[in-house]
């Protein structure tokens, strides 16, 4: 059997930084082609079918759950080859599923935003690497909180933030997509 030991040797630190940035380029991927590549008489349809809110939220959704699903292939596929130090799991499951949420919350909206434009793809990145760098250094914190030591007071009030972040993301877009839905 082949060992892998240059896998082994990479730090925590380093280790959940590219965890985290793969999660970040496969979620711009799957969220960002799944908003721009809708065929233009799907629009109308929706428009006739259901109200703007209904339809953000039933892609802030579906998009939330795709994104767990790519972060639990991720830690699964990081556990296996790199392997993962962590004192406190429960602190990294909620990081996880939080930064998932903020990860398909961003790109749901920016998507939404930019899918009235015809460069629609450079317009997410532009517009979404913003909104991400906040959840990138909320995220950072906590991962590395749970690697280091518990919970302490700095990663709950961190925790807080991110849940935070995620509310007003979503609230965003529920605000903003019934007047983007109209053009």
């Amino acid at each position: 059997m082949v060992q892998y030991s240059g896998a082994k040797n990479i730090s925590a630190e380093s280790a959940i930084a590219l965890f985290w940035l793969i999660l970040l380029f496969s979620a711009v991927n799957a969220i960002a082609n799944a908003l721009h590549q809708e065929p233009e008489g799907r629009k109308y349809y929706y428009m006739w079918l259901a109200a703007p809110t209904d339809v953000i939220t039933a892609k802030l959704i579906y998009n939330f759950l795709l994104s767990i699903f790519l972060t639990l292939v991720a830690f699964v596929t990081f556990a296996v080859l790199v392997g993962f130090q962590l004192t406190d799991y429960l602190l990294f499951i909620t990081t996880a599923i939080a930064g998932s949420c903020g990860y398909a919350f961003v790109f749901t909206t920016v998507g939404a935003v930019a899918s009235g434009s015809k460069n629609n793809a450079s317009l997410l990145a532009i517009l979404g690497m913003p909104l991400v760098i906040p959840l990138l250094i909320f995220i950072s914190k906590l991962s590395v909180a749970s690697i280091e030591t518990a919970a302490s007071e700095q990663a709950i009030q961190n925790l807080f933030l991110l849940l935070a972040f995620d509310v007003i993301i979503a609230a965003l877009a529920l605000v903003l997509f019934p007047y983007l839905w109209r053009d």
